[in-house]
């Protein structure tokens, strides 16, 4: 078993099952950080993050609620960088600071962490890890996926993969490529191997 504190990045494309590698580790015992998760708490209704993004894009990204609209934000910033920007300059520091409060809390506890980072070297964040895992998929697969998880066009489910950093470039990067495009089975097989290999 190692003996020192190991934290790991895992990150992919969308549909690459970045998130079901993320709950198969999470099912072995081990604490994943989820990036994805802050970013929501984060941006609940009375937060810092919350009335900045309010102030920045006005009353109408908001539901009846009062609570973001996420879906129509996330479309209003899809096709526009300036807009994209806007967001990321206000939720991302805060999304930082979250996870790194996160990872100190549970490393008093644990040898070995996870965070579960979909921009993660998009955001220039490969150096706050000890390793890198890229879950890898082809694009056919991942149109695939994306369009019965999010029932969708293939056109759209090509056009959310092109607005990504491509998927080829993030593996070269990575410390370990994990392929994921089979079963579920085959996924968790190829974690508890990785897992076993760092663990040694």
């Amino acid at each position: 078993m190692q003996s020192k504190k190991m934290l790991v990045g895992i990150t992919g494309g969308i549909g690459s099952g970045k998130s079901a590698a993320s709950s198969i580790i999470k099912k072995l015992g081990y604490p994943v950080v989820d990036a994805d998760v802050i970013s929501r708490q984060i941006l609940e209704k009375g937060t810092m993050a919350y009335k900045k993004v309010v102030e920045a894009f006005g009353t109408q990204i908001l539901l009846e609620e009062g609570q973001i609209n996420r879906t129509y934000l996330g479309e209003m910033i899809f096709n526009n960088a300036l807009e994209r920007q806007k967001l990321n300059a206000i939720v991302h520091p805060a999304v930082y600071e979250a996870i790194k409060s996160e990872i100190n809390r549970l490393s008093e506890a644990h040898q070995l962490i996870f965070v579960d980072v979909p921009l993660l070297f998009e955001n220039g964040r490969a150096d706050d890890y000890d390793e890198v895992w890229v879950i890898n998929a082809s694009d056919a697969i991942r149109i695939e996926r994306i369009c019965k998880r999010d029932h969708v066009d293939e056109a759209y489910a090509i056009l959310k993969i092109k607005a990504q950093m491509s998927l080829a470039e993030k593996a070269k990067l990575a410390t370990r490529v994990i392929e994921n495009e089979g079963a579920l089975e085959s996924l968790e097989k190829s974690v508890v191997a990785l897992l076993n290999s760092i663990k040694k």
